[in-house]
């Protein structure tokens, strides 16, 4: 999920055409048609291209086919008739996105996010200085509203320079469709992108689906805290899982 900046896609003809740009270009539209790159022919390649030129991943410069995505653009996708875009959260998206992260920390044992939902009173936090700085938040929307989100942070610590720490939460409604994944996989490519070299999250050991998620996308479990919380009167263990980009 975080090994590269390689983005997914929908259909398998929009990646083998991304792919292909990606990995010989800069090429020629005509190269393009030449390279019987899809087995339905280059009528088929031609309106993937101009999908993908559409969407951001691929541009045409002075005449040459080149690849053009970057973790922070948006991305397009659809799942279960639902079209979904994935993008770098934006002021206009402050309301939206402080919304969502209450609805899923009501709804959950969700102890960072509580931290997050502080964080998001200050509008500044979405104004960055450069685009790898830190908070860095990134949205899924649906009609233009926000439904998900993925929050990455370092810690201003010189030991810690390398390790970016990650939160995310989703509306109930749009679980189990990959948004989430979708998400992840956004945010461990910016953190690969900018040289961090591992992305880690802290769970309660009461939040199984939060880890079972990221143990489902390929994070690993580091270690345990016993009794790090105090949830409802009891104790609570944390769980500490990270990913190796």
């Amino acid at each position: 999920m975080c090994a590269d900046q390689m983005p997914e896609f929908d259909t398998k003809d929009r990646e083998r055409v991304y792919k292909f740009i990606r990995n010989r270009g800069p090429i020629s539209p005509a190269q393009l048609r030449g390279a019987e790159v899809l087995p339905m022919g280059p009528g088929r390649s031609w309106q993937i291209l101009a999908i993908l030129k559409r969407d951001g991943y691929v541009t045409e410069v002075e005449g040459m086919l080149r690849d053009d995505y970057q973790p922070g653009e948006s991305e397009r996708l659809r799942v279960e008739d639902v079209d979904v875009r994935v993008r770098e959260a934006r002021l206009d998206d402050l309301s939206g996105l402080a919304g969502v992260v209450r609805q899923v920390i009501e709804g959950e044992t969700y102890i960072v996010g509580e931290t997050i939902r502080d964080q998001l009173a200050d509008a500044d936090t979405l104004l960055h200085g450069d685009s790898a700085s830190t908070p860095m938040y990134f949205v899924a929307l649906v009609d233009g509203e926000v439904i998900g989100w993925v929050h990455l942070e370092g810690r201003a610590v010189e030991k810690l320079d390398g390790v970016v720490y990650l939160t995310m939460g989703l509306l109930d409604e749009y679980r189990g469709l990959g948004i989430g994944s979708r998400l992840m996989q956004r945010a461990c490519a910016w953190a690969n992108h900018y040289g961090y070299r591992k992305v880690s999250s802290n769970v309660p050991a009461t939040n199984g689906s939060a880890i079972d998620f990221l143990r489902t996308n390929g994070w690993e479990q580091e270690a345990t805290r016993p009794n790090h919380y105090e949830i409802d009167g009891d104790t609570v263990d944390e769980v500490l899982l990270s990913y190796r980009p």
